[in-house]
């Protein structure tokens, strides 16, 4: 998670092979509903990186399809995750309008549900996706809105490295 979140997705991808080796059934813990969150998102970002290697689109698939059913028992916890996924997805396949309205919604679905950081990890990488398009301004406003919400959450070590970066 903290690999996610400090933006170091070879180290998080690594990971991701180690815990698919160890993982039993037995695990489906609620460790393992968070896990599938971030190694979705880890998986669609490694996706962007190694576009040859099939495995990372299958994997971000699967959390999608294990959030899509999660969120329909439960919407609070579950709906921002499944839209930043999903935002992830379609900037994977290059639908870059479609992403950016995903990544909004997830921004308001984690305010709604007061999940600040995840609503700080939206706009993260809203601002990554504005960087890669070239748009600082937006960058810049995104990467604000994400420092305002570590802020708030607490996480002064992740701020202090945005800064830093």
């Amino acid at each position: 998670v903290t690999a996610c979140f400090f933006q170091r997705y070879e180290d998080a991808a690594e990971m991701i092979e180690k815990y698919h080796s160890k993982l039993t059934k037995e695990d489906f813990r609620i460790h393992t509903v968070i896990y599938t969150f971030y190694e979705g998102l880890i998986a669609f970002r490694t996706a962007r990186a190694q576009p040859d290697v099939e495995k990372w689109p299958k994997i971000g698939g699967r959390a999608i399809r294990s959030y899509q059913t999660w969120a329909k028992h439960s919407e609070w916890n579950f709906e921002n995750k499944l839209l930043l996924l999903e935002a992830e997805w379609l900037l994977t396949k290059g639908e870059y309008d479609s992403a950016e309205k995903k990544y909004v919604a997830s921004m308001e679905s984690a305010h709604r549900h007061k999940f600040v950081h995840e609503e700080g990890l939206a706009m993260a990488l809203m601002a990554h996706y504005f960087k890669s398009r070239g748009d600082a301004g937006k960058e810049k406003e995104y990467l604000d809105g994400a420092i305002a919400c570590y802020e708030k959450w607490g996480a002064f070590g992740l701020v202090s490295h945005i800064r830093g970066n």
